[in-house]
C-alpha cells in the first residue's frame, strides 16, 4: 500500500511537471515566434494522458480520488486549448491575446489547486498506512517486551522511534532535494532557451534592475555583463531616447503592464551606428500572488523599417505643405478670371451679342465657382493636417442641425427632402463646433446629392450612448433611403479616398467624405458605414468620451 500510494505522488509531480512544460513552450513562442520553442508544449501533449491514466488505475478503490482525477482531466485538457487558442491568435495577429491569457492563468491555478488536493489526500493516506505499519511494529514489540523484559521493552521503543525519525527525515529531504532539482533544471531550460533566441534578450527583477543578457546582447554592444547589469544599460542609450525610455520602464515595472510599443536607438560596437530597436517586456507572475517575479524582454532591431517610416512622414508632410501652399496660391488666378469675367459681362452688355453668349457666361461663371470651391475644400483638407487640436464644447445638437438645415434649405426645397432628428438620447455631443458643423453638412448634403430617382429623399439623424462600452462615448448616425453603393473592399478605401467618387452624374470634388473621416479620426474617433443598392446608405460616427473640464455652449 505504502509503494502504491508513492507511485500516486510521484505520477502527481509528473502531471505538474507536464503542465509546465506546456507554459513553457507556450511563453517561448509567444516571446519569439519560433516554434521549436512548442517542442515541450508538444511533449506535454503526448505524455499527459499516459500519465492520466495510469493514475485512475493506481486510484481505482478510491473514490473521492476518481472524483478529484476526472476534475483535473477536465481542467488540463481546458488549459491545453487555451493555449492552442494563443497560438492560433498569436499567428494570425502576430499579437498576444490578453483576456485568454488570463482565462488560462485561472485554468493552471485551478488545476495546481486540484492536483494540491490529490497529493494532501496521498499523503494523508501514505501518513496513515506507515501508522499502521508503525503501530503493527510496537504492538510486536510490546509482546516480545511482555516476554523478554521491560528494558527489552524499553530499547524497542527507542528503536522503533529512532527508526521512524530516520524515515521522517529522509523522506523531507529527498523531497527538497527533489524540488531544488527541478527548479534548477527549469532555470537551465529557461536560460537555455533564451539564448537560443536570435534577438537581444534580458531580464530583471521585479524592481526593473536588470540581471541577465543573452550573449545577442554581447555580439551587438561588445559590453560585458557588469556594462550592462542593473542601471548600467542607461549609458548605451542614445541621449535622445532617454527620458522616454526611463519613463516608459517605470511605468510598466510600477503598474505590472506589458511593454509593447517602446522604440529607442542602442549602440552597435561594430561601427558605432545606433540603430532603431522595438522593446517588448512581459512580466512573469508569482502564480499565488500575481505579482511580477521577473520580466523577460526583447530587443528586435527595427531600424530599416523606422527609417522607412520616418522618410515617409516627411513625404507626407512635404505633401501637406505643397496642397496648403497651391490652394493659397491659386486663389489671386481664380480671383482675377472671375473679376476679368464680370468685366467682360459688363461690357457685353453695352453691345448686342448672340444669344448663346450668355449661356457661355453661365458656363464660364460655373467652373469659376466650382474651381473656387474645390480651392476652398483643399485648403480646408490642409488644414485640418496641419491645425492643433481645436477646443471642444458641449454642442447642442438640434440647434447645429437646424442651423447646416437653413443652409442646406435651397437644396431640401428642390428635391423636396425631409429630415428626421432624433437626438433625445444625446442631445449634446462634445466636439469641436467648427468641425461637427462640417461634419453633418457632408452627411445630409450627400444623402439629398445622391438621392434615389423613384422616391422623395428622407434622411434620419440619430445619437445614442455608444452600446457596452463602458465610457461615455456617443453615435451620430445619418441614415438615407437614397441609391445606396454596393460596397466590396476597394469601395470602402475608395468612398473616403481624397478626390474619389463612386457615382459621377452628380457634381462633386471627392473631398467631403474624406473631410468627415479625417475630423472624426482626428478627435479619436472612427467612421463606420452600411450600404445597400438601391436602398440607402447608413454612416455611423464613434465619437469619442468627454474630457473631464468642458466648455459649455448653447
Amino acid at each position: 500500500m505504502v509503494d502504491n500510494t508513492q507511485e500516486v505522488l510521484n505520477r502527481l509531480g509528473q502531471s505538474l511537471s507536464l503542465l509546465q512544460d506546456a507554459e513553457t513552450g507556450q511563453r517561448g513562442y509567444l516571446l519569439t515566434a519560433d516554434t521549436a520553442f512548442l517542442a515541450p508544449l508538444r511533449r506535454a501533449r503526448r505524455a499527459i494522458p499516459a500519465n492520466h491514466q495510469a493514475l485512475v488505475q493506481l486510484t481505482a478503490d478510491n473514490a473521492e480520488q476518481q472524483l478529484r482525477l476526472d476534475t483535473l482531466r477536465q481542467l488540463t485538457a481546458r488549459r491545453l486549448d487555451i493555449v492552442a487558442g494563443n497560438l492560433a491568435y498569436f499567428g494570425r495577429a502576430r499579437a498576444v491575446d490578453v483576456a485568454q491569457l488570463r482565462q488560462g492563468k485561472a485554468a493552471m491555478d485551478q488545476a495546481r489547486a486540484v492536483l494540491a488536493r490529490l497529493a494532501a489526500a496521498e499523503r494523508h493516506l501514505l501518513a496513515g498506512h506507515r501508522a499502521h505499519s508503525q503501530r503493527s511494529a510496537q504492538r510486536a514489540l510490546v509482546l516480545i517486551g511482555a516476554r523478554t523484559g521491560l528494558a527489552l521493552l524499553l530499547s524497542g521503543l527507542v528503536i522503533g522511534l529512532l527508526h521512524r525519525t530516520r524515515q521522517v527525515r529522509q523522506a523531507v529531504q529527498a523531497d527538497a532535494d527533489a524540488r531544488a532539482s527541478e527548479a534548477k533544471e527549469s532555470r537551465a531550460r529557461f536560460r537555455q532557451l533564451l539564448e537560443s533566441i536570435p534577438n537581444m534578450v534580458w531580464t530583471a527583477q521585479p524592481n526593473g534592475l536588470l540581471d541577465y543578457y543573452n550573449q545577442q546582447w554581447y555580439d551587438y554592444t561588445g559590453l560585458s555583463f557588469a556594462d550592462l547589469a542593473g542601471i548600467n544599460w542607461q549609458h548605451h542609450i542614445h541621449p535622445d531616447d532617454f527620458a522616454a525610455t526611463i519613463t516608459a520602464w517605470q511605468h510598466a515595472v510600477a503598474t505590472g503592464e506589458p511593454l509593447t510599443t517602446l522604440r529607442n536607438r542602442w549602440k552597435r560596437a561594430a561601427n558605432g551606428e545606433y540603430r532603431w530597436h522595438l522593446v517588448r517586456a512581459v512580466p512573469l507572475r508569482d502564480e499565488a500572488t500575481g505579482a511580477a517575479r521577473l520580466w523577460v524582454g526583447t530587443n528586435t532591431d527595427i531600424h530599416a523599417q523606422q527609417l522607412q517610416q520616418q522618410e515617409l512622414e516627411r513625404v507626407n508632410a512635404d505633401l501637406d505643405t505643397f496642397v496648403y501652399t497651391a490652394s493659397h496660391d491659386l486663389k489671386t488666378p481664380i480671383y482675377n478670371i472671375e473679376a476679368l469675367l464680370g468685366a467682360l459681362r459688363e461690357e457685353l452688355a453695352a453691345w448686342p451679342a448672340p444669344a448663346d453668349v450668355a449661356t457661355l457666361l453661365a458656363l464660364m461663371q460655373g467652373a469659376v465657382d466650382r474651381f473656387k470651391d474645390t480651392i476652398e475644400q483643399l485648403t480646408d483638407v490642409a488644414k485640418l493636417q496641419h491645425q492643433a487640436e481645436p477646443p471642444t464644447a458641449a454642442i447642442d445638437l438640434a440647434a447645429l442641425v437646424e442651423h447646416v438645415r437653413q443652409d442646406l434649405q435651397p437644396l431640401f426645397a428642390a428635391t423636396g427632402g425631409r429630415l428626421h432628428l432624433d437626438v433625445a438620447a444625446c442631445p449634446r455631443l462634445v466636439f469641436a463646433e467648427k468641425n461637427l458643423r462640417s461634419v453633418v453638412y457632408n452627411l445630409l448634403s450627400n444623402a439629398l446629392k445622391y438621392r434615389h430617382p423613384d422616391r422623395v429623399p428622407a434622411v434620419w439623424l440619430r445619437t445614442y450612448p455608444a452600446p457596452a462600452d463602458g465610457s461615455r462615448s456617443a453615435v451620430l448616425e445619418v441614415e438615407d433611403n437614397g441609391l445606396g453603393l454596393a460596397l466590396g473592399p476597394e469601395q470602402q478605401r475608395k468612398l473616403f479616398g481624397l478626390f474619389e467618387r463612386l457615382h459621377d452624374h452628380v457634381e462633386g470634388s471627392g473631398l467631403g467624405l474624406f473631410m468627415v473621416k479625417k475630423i472624426v479620426e482626428n478627435a479619436g474617433g472612427h467612421i463606420e458605414v452600411n450600404s445597400q443598392l438601391g436602398q440607402g446608405t447608413v454612416f455611423r460616427l464613434h465619437l469619442p468620451a468627454p474630457q473631464p473640464v468642458l466648455r459649455e455652449k448653447a
